[in-house]
């Protein structure tokens, strides 16, 4: 969605890239406090992603006091943290042209009629669990020969040096 938002507008950049998982967060707290219960469900709808390591778009982002969107990503003086879920101009072109190349290749593999069923793993968590498609897949985690993807970890740094370089051959080195 990123990619073409960005490619329909001229001069557009992104700001960062953000998975948000579409529900209605339920406060679990022990007493009806409403603060708390803002705080927590504040907390659940907090973006998870990459920003731009940009302090003007970070601050036009979230002007709060306290970052609601994203996870905290400036300093007190303004700058950008060391340890901010952030990429430069560089590595940001390079993870959408990346993405842009995955979806090509899976739009590929469609046509040339590979559809196995081949959900994603996370440790002991099966996507499926989050997917509202289970019906049409009809994915069974007990059936035999049923296999799911198991996503390697990558740190922040992991990413950012696979990133590092020409968006093209940053876009190449992403996928490794």
């Amino acid at each position: 969605y990123l990619d073409a938002a960005v490619g329909g507008i001229r001069g557009a950049r992104p700001a960062g890239a953000f998975y948000f998982h579409v529900s209605d967060p339920l406060a679990r707290i022990d007493s009806d406090l409403n603060a708390e219960a803002e705080a927590e469900i504040l907390r659940q709808l907090q973006m998870k992603g990459v920003v731009l390591a940009d302090d003007d778009v970070l601050r036009a982002m979230d002007q709060g006091e306290e970052p609601i969107a994203i996870p905290a990503a400036l300093t007190r003086g303004g700058g950008v943290r060391k340890d901010a879920r952030a990429l430069d101009a560089t590595q940001m072109d390079a993870l959408l042209l990346h993405a842009r190349s995955q979806a090509a290749e899976l739009a590929e593999s469609l046509y040339a009629g590979n559809t196995d069923i081949l959900p994603v793993q996370e440790g002991d968590t099966l996507q499926c669990e989050r997917c509202d498609y289970g019906g049409i897949c009809g994915f069974d985690a007990d059936a035999r020969g049923a296999q799911a993807r198991e996503l390697p970890e990558m740190s922040l740094d992991e990413l950012r040096e696979r990133l590092s370089g020409t968006p093209e051959s940053a876009a190449a080195n992403a996928g490794d």
